[in-house]
């Protein structure tokens, strides 16, 4: 993006506006509610030292440029709550002023994601394509020109409501600490189920769990616990919606465990990365032997020529058994999105559980 004679990357121009409406909510909500300008210009102080020294030492140990949102979160609100114990003021109302900054820049962040294609979501019948030019700025070369959930833009729309509710809670006087609370369980809730939306693969996984909805589930408890001892308002909602996220985690580790093959694993990021290192040209040619995913699905592949029209041929099998309709149709679909989109193709079932694809180029 060009402005004026200078280029600037939309993600650093959203930042930047999303860092000035969050210090203008900031001395705006300051002075609401009669507390101090000097403490709270202290407090974005801390913040942005904070924010930089996070972003120094995780460019030195993964020498690229990385900003991961919980990382921050969590380093700016301990920041926070340190400071304010030092300078022996009320903690709750300044960490609520502050909760909701924080929110106020991750919408703006996350729309500069969805500028660059960073942190983007995964094949889908509708949504946003993005081109060579977002490939040389670090977005993933495989989902080049295929259309994928705008997952970004949900996101931020998703915190825009939160902080929106946020700030009426704060002018309706609601006890200090509640909308610490509310945020952090509500983002907690939005972001460990756009997880499972989410298509980038630089992230990792534990018991078929991302990261970000690890550390979502822990601040959801962390929550709950202050409550339980009375150091912030409680909500018995949220011990709800904990115990659920709970619950869903515990489904999704036991289905990792013993569960067969299944949309969610055949979608996960990192194997749908696979399956496109396999169909790349320089990995799966006509001659090639059969590939292997990390799931035990073989794919090899094969150019038929049909009276003068070539039709592209893949066949894929399951390595424990027969290949399910469910599961064939899945990655079918998914072959489709990642060499052919707008393609017509025919599944048809072979001998000894390998069903073949034909692709009309």
């Amino acid at each position: 993006m060009t402005i004026g004679n200078h280029s600037i990357s939309a993600f650093h121009l959203c930042g930047a506006i999303g860092l000035t409406l969050a210090m203008a909510i900031g001395f705006v909500l300051t002075s609401y509610l009669s507390l101090s300008i000097n403490i709270i210009m202290l407090l974005m102080v801390v913040t942005v030292i904070t924010f930089f020294i996070l972003a120094m030492f995780s460019k030195i140990l993964t020498g690229k440029e990385q900003l991961i949102y919980y990382h921050q979160k969590i380093a700016i609100l301990t920041a926070t709550a340190i400071a304010l114990w030092f300078v022996a003021v009320p903690i709750l109302p300044y960490l609520d002023i502050m909760t909701l900054g924080i929110g106020t820049f991750m919408v703006c962040g996350r729309f500069g994601c969805f500028m660059m294609g960073c942190c983007h979501g995964r094949p889908n019948r509708f949504g946003v394509c993005y081109q060579h030019e977002h490939v040389c700025e670090g977005f993933t070369k495989y989902y080049q020109g295929i259309r994928l959930l705008p997952i970004q833009l949900i996101e931020s729309f998703w915190v825009l409501t939160i902080v929106i509710i946020g700030i009426l809670m704060i002018m309706n006087n609601n006890a200090p600490g509640s909308v610490f609370s509310w945020y952090i369980i509500c983002y907690a809730v939005g972001r460990f189920c756009f997880e499972f939306m989410r298509g980038d693969p630089d992230r990792g996984y534990l018991f078929g769990l991302s990261e970000a909805q690890w550390i979502s589930g822990l601040l959801m408890l962390f929550v709950v616990i202050l409550e339980q001892k009375n150091i912030i308002p409680e909500n018995l909602w949220h011990w709800h919606v904990t115990g659920i996220v709970f619950f869903v985690m515990m489904f999704v580790i036991f289905s990792e465990r013993y569960s067969t093959v299944s949309k969610y694993k055949i979608y996960r990021p990192r194997h749908v990365k696979e399956i496109a290192n396999i169909l790349s040209s320089n990995n799966l040619q006509p001659t090639d032997k059969t590939k292997t995913t990390s799931l035990g699905i073989q794919v090899s592949s094969g150019v038929i020529n049909d009276n003068g029209r070539a039709i592209q041929h893949y066949a894929i099998s399951c390595l424990d058994g027969a290949m399910s309709d469910a599961v064939a149709t899945l990655f079918a679909k998914l072959i489709m999105q990642l060499k052919h989109p707008g393609k017509d193709h025919e599944i048809i079932k072979g001998g000894n559980g390998v069903i073949h694809i034909l692709v009309n180029d």
